[in-house]
């Protein structure tokens, strides 16, 4: 399934969830401000929590690392999906045992400790996770869900209280409901894609995948359980790298040609 086969069907799902039509274009960019809203309240909410527990970005090496994995894919985003036009990217480490990676409408994202090291996981690896959890962002899954469990509720005419009752249900969302399948196939096609687009190697996704589906056990815990695998995932994530290495060649070649850029001390959206 192509990436457009895959927005397509996420942008479908989420105009039903909150009852907008595709026709009314004022609707959308008022939901999107709201959840951008909620979304930077949820991630400063995680980021206060670890801070006080003094395990935010305390390991370096892998802060540096994700960081670097994640800084082309950050870069193309809007490209490959215009929604991000006007996210304002983060990443973070917390020290944590607990394998979490997630990426909340915005850009923000939260990965552990305890994910690299419970699967081993390469640089390389590590791309492909951060690709997954940034595809189901621009596709909007935790998005469609999170509006549609805020819709659920008394309206609440404050702007400001109903940015915090959507800042609540993000950060539920994002912690404990797992992806069906359908979502998840969906979401490895988009992120494939998505890494080879951006020049990131998408070949590696193969050994991740085993890796998660080797470290899950009988009780999954964390980003295991939210992402399930079942058999045949992998068949069919490595039947779908083939065909799109020429749009990974492809990427290499004009990220070359480009003029280099002088070196600069700080990555803007990364801190």
């Amino acid at each position: 399934m192509t990436c457009r086969r895959v927005l397509a069907l996420a942008l479908s799902s989420l105009l039903a969830m909150t009852g907008t039509r595709a026709q009314d274009v004022t609707a959308p960019a008022t939901d999107q401000t709201l959840m951008l809203r909620a979304a930077d309240m949820a991630y400063a909410r995680e980021l206060e929590r670890a801070r006080v527990k003094r395990s935010l970005d305390i390991n370096t090496a892998q802060v540096a690392m994700a960081r670097r994995v994640v800084f082309p894919m950050m870069g193309y985003a809007a490209t490959f999906a215009p929604v991000a036009a006007p996210w304002s990217w983060a990443l973070h480490v917390e020290t944590r045992d607990e394998p979490v990676a997630y990426c909340l409408p915005g850009g923000k994202i939260m990965l552990s400790t305890g994910l690299v090291d419970r699967m081993k996981l390469t640089p390389d690896e590590l791309a492909v996770v951060l690709a997954h959890v940034i595809a189901h962002a621009l596709a909007g899954h935790d998005a469609a869900t999170a509006t549609a469990r805020l819709a659920a509720l008394p309206f609440a005419p404050d702007p400001n209280r109903r940015a915090l009752q959507l800042a609540d249900i993000l950060g539920k969302v994002m912690l404990n409901d797992a992806h069906d399948k359908e979502t998840e196939r969906e979401t490895d096609a988009m992120a494939l894609e998505f890494m080879a687009r951006a020049g990131v190697d998408p070949e590696p996704a193969v050994e991740t995948w085993r890796k998660i589906a080797r470290a899950g056990g009988a009780t999954p815990p964390g980003f295991l359980s939210l992402h399930p695998t079942w058999p045949g995932r992998i068949d069919e994530i490595e039947a779908q790298i083939a065909p799109i290495l020429p749009l990974f060649e492809q990427a290499k070649a004009e990220i070359a040609a480009r003029p280099r850029q002088p070196p600069v001390r700080t990555r803007p959206g990364l801190n």
